[in-house]
């Protein structure tokens, strides 16, 4: 994620939506002083191009930190007054991409046990304490995924906060951000996101792009799985006007 004083900018980071892309696009023209959490090294097999961490004065922030976070660090009066803006992306595309990610690159996930481990150490570490609860959550019920897992496990398996609803919508179900790029028309909607924070338009750069090939989502759900994804996801399907028999992304 980014907060840019220098152009008075919020960049909300949802899950699996090119937000690397954007974030090493926006970051290199940002300021000494902006807020820039750190992004994921190049991964030859998993990128086309090359790029630079451009992470700084990022303690306390992370990569998908949820807006209510944000507008508390950065207090009421940054929160009403930057620009907001994030990227949305057909949730039954989303999905799959996050299939074949957790395939390529499973995450590492910490035990119940470590994150104690680091409260003892930092207790006044709030986003600690979500992290814990939802490391608890995943051991209790069983829903850490092997990345071999067949993606009809996977969807099943899918934790209740999966959908990036948060960061469109508060919890009113207002919604938060003044503008939001769509992937489907992710470098049309980027030329016009730099014209409204006035920042210099280049092409973004393919990241993260190799982990799937160009395999059409829609091949994988069976009816019960797409209207499962369905339910997950409504918010930001019907707010967005997503169907699962939307055409494929244009990138």
């Amino acid at each position: 994620m980014i907060i840019s004083h220098k152009f008075k900018f919020i960049f909300l980071k949802p899950r699996k939506v090119a937000d690397t892309s954007v974030q090493v696009a926006l970051a290199k023209h940002c300021g000494a002083d902006d807020i820039i959490t750190p992004t994921t090294a190049f991964t030859k097999g998993v990128d086309v191009d090359a790029y630079d961490d451009h992470a700084r004065n990022f303690n306390g922030y992370f990569n998908h930190l949820r807006p209510s976070r944000v507008r508390q660090k950065v207090g009421q009066s940054a929160w009403d007054s930057y620009f907001k803006f994030s990227i949305v992306r057909n949730p039954w595309d989303m999905v799959v991409s996050r299939y074949f990610w957790n395939q390529k690159a499973p995450v590492v996930r910490k035990s119940p046990k470590q994150i104690l481990a680091e409260l003892r150490r930092d207790p006044l570490n709030i986003d600690k304490y979500g992290k814990l609860f939802f490391a608890i959550d995943r051991s209790l019920r069983g829903k850490n995924l092997a990345p071999e897992a067949d993606f009809a496990t996977f969807v099943k398996k899918l934790p209740h906060n999966i959908s990036n609803t948060k960061y469109y919508f508060d919890w009113r179900g207002n919604p938060i951000n003044d503008f939001v790029i769509r992937y489907e028309k992710l470098n049309e909607d980027y030329e016009q996101l730099c014209k409204k924070i006035g920042v210099p338009f280049e092409p973004l750069p393919q990241l993260k792009t190799k982990t799937r090939g160009a395999r059409d989502y829609r091949e994988l759900y069976t009816p019960e799985l797409r209207d499962h994804i369905g339910k997950l996801f409504a918010k930001e399907i019907a707010f967005f006007g997503y169907t699962f028999d939307a055409p494929e992304p244009t990138e």
